[in-house]
C-alpha cells in the first residue's frame, strides 16, 4: 500500500536497520531462485488463465448446475434490489443476469465468501514487503509488526460497526459509498467521495502492480532498480491488467468474489508450505539470543504502530472494493461475520510475515 510504504520510509529515516552480515541486497542477481523468465511467464499465464476460467463460470456462461454451486463457482442472489426475497431457482438465475447483479452481486455472498474475499483482495504482493520489513528492523520489531497487522485488519472492524447503518440508509439499490454520500449529504459530497476514491484506488493499483512485477523480477534474478529491467516488469504489469480487466468485464463483481475465494485458499496453502519449508531447514533455526537481537519493544515501534493505524484506517474508508462487499452480503449477519473473520485472517497473515522478518534478521 502506498500510504503504508510512505509511513515506513519516514520512520526508517529515524530508525535505520542495523547492518547485519547475514543480509544481502534483495535485488541482486546472485539471489536468483534459478527460475528462467520463460518459466515465470508460464506460471503467470497459467494462473491468470485459471482465474479467467473461474470468472467465466461465475458469470454463468457454462450453466448454473448444482455442481458449480457446490464448488463455489457461482453466486446466486437471495433478494432483489427492492428487498423482496427470491424464492425459486429460476428467479435467482434470471436475477443473476441483471445489470444490478453485475455491479453489486447483491445479497449473494455468505459470511465465508465475504471473509475470504476481504482476505484475498486486501492481501496482495505487498505483504512480502510490509510487515516483513517491520519485523526485520529491530528498532520497530514487535510493536511495528503488531501495529501493521492490526492496522491492516482494523478497517474491516470499522465496516462491521458502520456497514449495516450505511446499507440501511442507502437502501438495496446502492453499491458504493458514493451512493451513501449522495443520499446522506447531497451531490457535492458524492462527487468528493468519488474523486478521493478514484485517486486512492489508482495509487492502490499502481502499488499492487509494481509489487507483483518486482516479485517476478526478483524470482528470475533481475535487479528491479535498474532501468534495463523495466521492459520485463512492465510486461508483467500489463499482463495482469489485461487479464483482470477482461474477466471482470465479462462477469463483474461476482467474478471478483468467486476468484477471491479460490485465491484465499491458494494463499493459505502457500503460507502453510512456506512455514513447513522454513522450519524444515536447519540453517533457518535461530537461538534465543539471536532472536532477542531482532525482537524488541521500542518507542519507535509504538510510534510506527499508531501512525499506521491512523493512516490505513483513514485511507481504507475510501476503498470501494471493501465497501462493495457490504451490499454483496446475503444479510447484515453474514456481512458482520464475514468482515470479522476476514479481519482475523488478515491479522494472522501479517503477523506470520512479520515474525518471519524477525527470524530472517
Amino acid at each position: 500500500h502506498p500510504h503504508q510504504q510512505r509511513t515506513y520510509d519516514l520512520l526508517s529515516q529515524t530508525c535505520p536497520v542495523q547492518a547485519n552480515p547475514r543480509r544481502t541486497h534483495p535485488t541482486m542477481s546472485d539471489d536468483s531462485f534459478d527460475i528462467s523468465e520463460g518459466a515465470a511467464y508460464a506460471v503467470l499465464y497459467t494462473v491468470l488463465s485459471l482465474f479467467t476460467l473461474l470468472a467465466i463460470l461465475a458469470a454463468g456462461y457454462c450453466g448454473h448446475s448444482r455442481l458449480l454451486s457446490k464448488l463455489g463457482c457461482l453466486l446466486r442472489p437471495h433478494s432483489s434490489p427492492d428487498g423482496s426475497a427470491i424464492a425459486s431457482g429460476d428467479d435467482a438465475e434470471k436475477a443473476s443476469h441483471t445489470a444490478d447483479f453485475f455491479l453489486a452481486a447483491r445479497s449473494s455472498a455468505s459470511a465465508r465468501a465475504i471473509a475470504l474475499s476481504f482476505f484475498a483482495s486486501g492481501m496482495g504482493a505487498w505483504v512480502v514487503y510490509g510487515s516483513t520489513e517491520m519485523g526485520a528492523n529491530p528498532e520497530l520489531s514487535w510493536l511495528g509488526v503488531l501495529g501493521y497487522s492490526g492496522a491492516s485488519a482494523f478497517p474491516a472492524l470499522i465496516v462491521c460497526a458502520i456497514g449495516p447503518r450505511v446499507r440501511r440508509i442507502t437502501g438495496e439499490k446502492a453499491f458504493a459509498t458514493t451512493d451513501f454520500g449522495l443520499v446522506r449529504y447531497g451531490r457535492l459530497m458524492q462527487l468528493s467521495v468519488a474523486a478521493i476514491s478514484v485517486f486512492y484506488m489508482f495509487i492502490f493499483l499502481v502499488s499492487e502492480m509494481t509489487s507483483i512485477s518486482n516479485v517476478y523480477g526478483l524470482l528470475v534474478g533481475l535487479d528491479t532498480f535498474s532501468d534495463t529491467t523495466i521492459r520485463y516488469t512492465t510486461s508483467i504489469a500489463i499482463s495482469l491488467a489485461v487479464f483482470t480487466w477482461f474477466y471482470t468485464s465479462l462477469a463483474g463483481l461476482p467474478a471478483s468474489i468467486v476468484t477471491d475465494k479460490f485465491q484465499a485458499g491458494l494463499m493459505a496453502t502457500l503460507v502453510f508450505v512456506l512455514l513447513i519449508v522454513a522450519c524444515a531447514h536447519p540453517e533457518n533455526r535461530v537461538s534465543k539470543q539471536e532472536f532477542a537481537v531482532a525482537s524488541n519493544w521500542t518507542t519507535d515501534g509504538l510510534m510506527a504502530a499508531v501512525t499506521l493505524v491512523i493512516a490505513i484506517a483513514c485511507a481504507e474508508m475510501f476503498n470501494q472494493g471493501t465497501w462493495q462487499r457490504v451490499w454483496a452480503a446475503k444479510s447484515v449477519k453474514d456481512m458482520r461475520r464475514g468482515f470479522a473473520a476476514g479481519s482475523f485472517m488478515v491479522f494472522l497473515l501479517m503477523m506470520f510475515f512479520g515474525i518471519m522478518g524477525m527470524l530472517a534478521y
